[in-house]
């Protein structure tokens, strides 16, 4: 249970207060029909010199114009969980172990904001609605674990486990899920394992009754036909489509007002499920104190819960023929000078998606007369990312967000009471599709990191270095036309790139015995 406030100007009484006049002795006062509305309403003179040159009002316009918004949220959450475990019987090669249990969740969410926030009278800011909503989970589970052979030649150990779930959500319904997981290790330093499985996700409180948000992004980036004259050919759909609302080939090129984005929730999301499968290897011979762990992944998500972007709704949707795409739907009319208003950027379920990769990891670890060090690597190469959505499919491997190849690599040192540790992270290539003159591409990018830690009795103290280098995150342009990744001050955040740049980091513990 929290409460959240900010001053904020209103909305109504900002206008009220910009609506005046001079009266008979030459001040500054509010019209007669904006003290009808607030008999206390204090004009506001945004010309002086104060205001224009040092953002300062007088003390009494603040205390006309400006309020305490309060809100608040209240989430409540009831859990019982039971099972029972252990070893069932003996089998030849070990003992069958089971768990059987059973789990019921009621999950409650209420969350009220301020009234101007919920009535949209917020100067320049956004406004937000109630999200309220509950929900009862029931589920029952099992996990059994059979070794089926072991201690033979060639078959040091045979391993089968199988796991299921069912469950059933008041919001939604029911359904189950299952995993099953073979271990097969023919000698002592080579393992082969693979699985396969499914999962199950009902969309949570907040995606089903998050109330109706307001926010805004440029046009720039966002809105297709902004000089769709120079960025596209007559006969291509956003350049036809553009032209059949009646924009001139060169719109918006002397500056356009922002977009509103109005996000909210979707009582009609259905749940997520996946089907996935893994296979690979794991070679360990014990002398060298090295490892190698090579995996094949295979997963494909059905009903992705997402908010799609501004940027994204408006390409896909003048990108159709003719507007056919669904997503015009959530595109308003254009105002009389031709300028977006409003786009619905609400949750909903995004179709398929299916990702294939392999990872790769290599330990070494190694204990010295004088000290013990590790290295620890590994890496992913992405090969197919892909989405089919509302029938229309894209492919997102090597785009923003989604490079071909990323990796790690840590060296640790413990000597004594000290440990020495370097992280390198390494994020690969990636681009979206060439647009004119614009940086729609970005380098491989690489970030290293340095910490010391030392060990008292009851204490310790670390130091810490990210990005070391002081390495700039990537520069990219509007325009580049990317679903994968929002652009936001000339770079792609969330995907990965440092945007602090160098930051030290210093910790201290203490461990108190009562």
């Amino acid at each position: 249970d929290g409460s959240y406030r900010r001053e904020q100007w209103l909305f109504d009484r900002v206008t009220a207060s910009l609506d005046a006049v001079l009266d008979g002795s030459g001040n500054l006062v509010c019209s007669a029909a904006a003290l009808a509305a607030f008999p206390d309403c204090v004009a506001m003179n945004p010309f002086t010199e104060d205001a224009l040159l040092r953002g300062i009002l007088p003390a009494d316009v603040l205390d006309f114009i400006g309020a305490t918004e309060t809100g608040n949220t209240e989430y409540t959450s009831r859990q019982f969980v039971g099972y029972v475990t252990g070893p069932v019987f003996e089998l030849p090669a070990g003992e069958l172990s089971l768990v059987i249990g059973a789990e019921v969740r009621r999950e409650e969410l209420e969350d009220v904001p301020g009234p101007h926030t919920q009535a949209d009278n917020l100067w320049g800011f956004t406004s937000s609605g109630i999200t309220a909503g509950s929900d009862t989970v029931r589920e029952a589970f099992v996990e059994v674990e059979v070794p089926l052979l072991s201690d033979l030649a060639l078959v040091e150990d045979l391993t089968f486990n199988g796991s299921w779930r069912f469950t059933d959500y008041n919001s939604y319904g029911s359904d189950d899920t299952y995993r099953l997981a073979l271990n097969y290790q023919p000698v002592e330093w080579l393992r082969l394992r693979g699985t396969k499985g499914t999962s199950f996700r009902a969309p949570d409180l907040f995606e089903q009754f998050l109330g109706n948000q307001t926010g805004f992004v440029p046009a720039l980036g966002n809105d297709p036909c902004i000089d769709y004259g120079t960025n596209f050919d007559p006969g291509t759909n956003i350049y036809d489509n553009c032209a059949a609302q009646g924009l001139p080939e060169d719109f918006g090129t002397q500056g356009t007002p922002s977009i509103r984005a109005v996000t909210g929730g979707n009582p009609e999301l259905v749940a997520e499920t996946s089907d996935s499968w893994t296979a690979g290897f794991v070679v360990q011979p014990e002398r060298f104190g090295l490892s190698i762990a090579v995996n094949w992944f295979e997963i494909e998500l059905k009903n992705t819960v997402a908010s799609p972007t501004v940027g994204f709704v408006l390409f896909d949707c003048y990108n159709s023929n003719n507007f056919s795409s669904p997503f015009c739907s959530r595109v308003a009319a254009r105002d009389g000078m031709g300028f977006l208003t409003d786009v619905d950027a609400s949750l909903l379920n995004v179709g398929l998606q299916r990702s294939k990769g392999l990872d790769i990891d290599l330990l070494f670890e190694h204990e010295f007369p004088a000290f013990d060090m590790s290295i620890d690597i590994s890496a992913t190469h992405l090969q197919e990312q892909d989405r089919d959505l509302l029938g229309e499919f894209d492919e997102f491997v090597g785009k923003w967000g989604f490079p071909r190849w990323t990796a790690q690599a840590d060296l640790r040192i413990n000597y004594r009471e000290w440990t020495f540790f370097y992280n390198v992270d390494w994020i690969g290539n990636s681009a979206e599709d060439p647009v004119n003159n614009r940086f729609c591409s970005i380098d491989s990018e690489t970030y290293n990191a340095v910490s010391v830690r030392y060990r008292g009795s009851d204490w310790e103290v670390i130091g810490t270095v990210r990005n070391l280098l002081d390495n700039d995150p990537p520069i990219v342009s509007d325009g580049c036309g990317s679903a994968t990744a929002a652009r936001v001050f000339n770079t792609v955040p969330g995907t990965g790139y440092d945007l602090l740049g160098r930051t030290y980091v210093l910790q201290l513990s203490k461990r108190f015995d009562f």
